[in-house]
């Protein structure tokens, strides 16, 4: 058997046993030391995940850990065989080149599993000096990288300040794999918002759009210690998203990555959730809101299943006080398109919803809401069309003493904008519009007239008569209808 723990037992007590103990001890580090400068082959085997062969049948069966691992199970050869470690990452960053890039994180993480409460504050020396040292920026990024192999938790905060020192650079020190090591981290409160401060003004000074899923992904992170102060985070994340939306090589890539993470996070994080919650409730007038925060509140309404009433009630009362408006759906739909897509159900669930609240307010906003989401998926044109036209049918269908006429010009409307809009989507659908003659006699004869000339316009009347008359037989069930309608009312 091959285990490290095995292994490291089983060279431990070769070592100690043999009569040249302790002098053996420095010759096998020697050899070692050797092997390192000589490079090559089998300098690598020594690092990389090795095998074992059966010596019966010569299988080979693979080990998880290097061999290089394994001898520094061996407490006793620990700091000498760290030190041969850095000396090889110190020449190789000082001789560069490929090599030296694709060695450098595969010899540090060697250092993972080694006794960080004996060593660590030897390992964190050595592996500054030798940032500090290192010429090449390749280098230094490959160093990071294996920041969390090399660096103990308890001195990750420190370590991070060193970074800052070898990197002030933001283009430098904000790249999408140095926030992915970052995120990762154990961070202070103090760090977290000093970091923060400096991710904004890296976004203000014009980032890459390639850098801002990592940069919001950073911006989620947290201490616990600190929840307080987590409104700052989600009021910077809005501000990067929003500096994103308005970015001339804005990308529907970065959205969809940017709120997929926002999505895990509030899934992951109750407290994020809360927190998010309680952000949203402080806002409080059109201004203030964004069509940030109506996505996010949409989000949270399938990610907590159990708060999702809760959420439909602050949705609902940012709508009857305005705070919610049309226009911040329609900059959703027009900013947010990808994103929308990936939450259209819930979206289109949420819109319907609002088609039964009694607030005038409430149901304008879900009538035109839906005019906003027809081909924002073209999935859903026939679906959104067919609740437009039958909650118009429906509040026509009501007494006329308490009958809004109002929503129903406001449903004539957005109808006649899907149309103008998008004219060859509604033609594919245009039969959904016949729905509307059912209630003609219910319809005031302006009303009518308006419904009318939608499906008109709707219904493509071919050049030349063909053989299939569905279209003529359309044409001709409004006209009859038309011609018996007894309402005189203007």
């Amino acid at each position: 058997r091959c285990e490290p723990i095995a292994f490291g037992r089983t060279v431990r007590t070769m070592l100690r046993t043999s009569p040249d103990y302790p002098r053996n001890v420095q010759d096998f580090v020697k050899g070692f030391e050797q092997t390192s400068r000589a490079g090559g082959e089998p300098f690598r085997k020594l690092l990389e995940c090795c095998q074992l062969q059966n010596r019966n049948t010569g299988d080979l069966k693979p080990v998880q850990e290097s061999l290089m691992k394994m001898l520094l199970c061996v407490e006793f050869m620990q700091l000498e065989l760290i030190t041969v470690l850095f000396e090889c990452v110190e020449r190789l960053a000082r001789d560069g080149g490929e090599s030296g890039l694709s060695l450098t994180g595969l010899v540090l993480s060697q250092i993972k599993y080694i006794d960080h409460t004996v060593h660590g504050s030897f390992v964190f020396n050595k592996y500054f000096e030798v940032l500090e040292r290192c010429q090449s920026g390749a280098l230094v990024r490959e160093a990071i990288v294996s920041l969390q192999d090399v660096i103990d938790v308890s001195k990750q905060d420190e370590a991070f300040g060193k970074i800052l020192e070898l990197l002030p650079r933001a283009a430098e020190l904000f790249t999408s794999t140095n926030l992915t090591v970052f995120c990762q981290m154990c961070l202070s409160g103090a760090t977290l918002r000093a970091t923060r401060q400096k991710v904004v003004g890296f976004v203000e000074a014009g980032c890459p759009v390639e850098v801002y899923p990592a940069l919001v992904k950073f911006l989620l992170k947290f201490n616990g210690a600190e929840v307080d102060t987590l409104h700052e985070n989600i009021y910077e994340i809005r501000q990067v998203v929003q500096r994103l939306v308005r970015h001339e090589d804005a990308g529907e890539k970065q959205l969809e990555e940017i709120f997929q993470s926002i999505y895990q996070a509030l899934t992951v994080s109750g407290v994020l959730y809360d927190a998010w919650v309680k952000f949203c409730r402080m806002l409080t007038d059109e201004e203030s809101h964004t069509a940030v925060d109506l996505l996010v509140l949409l989000m949270m309404l399938t990610v907590n299943e159990l708060k999702s009433g809760v959420i439909q009630k602050i949705l609902a009362n940012k709508l009857k006080k305005q705070h919610l408006t049309v226009d911040h759906m329609e900059q959703l739909t027009k900013r947010y398109g990808a994103v929308l897509k990936t939450h259209m159900d819930c979206v289109l669930d949420f819109v319907e919803s609002c088609l039964k609240e009694r607030q005038t307010e409430v149901c304008e906003f879900g009538v035109m809401s839906m005019s906003y989401l027809f081909s924002a998926n073209s999935m859903n044109n026939k679906l959104v069309l067919n609740k437009l036209v039958g909650f118009m049918c429906e509040m026509a269908l009501i007494n006329e003493a308490a009958r809004n006429d109002h929503l129903i010009a406001v449903c004539m409307n957005s109808l006649s904008n899907i149309h103008e809009k998008y004219p060859n989507d509604i033609r594919n659908c245009a039969h959904i519009l016949l729905k509307m003659m059912d209630v003609s006699t219910d319809l005031s004869l302006e009303q009518y007239r308006s419904a009318v000339s939608i499906i008109c316009d709707a219904i493509q009347v071919p050049e030349q008569p063909i053989s299939d008359n569905e279209s003529w037989d359309s044409i001709n069930i409004i006209i009859k209808k038309q011609l018996l309608s007894n309402h005189k009312e203007i």
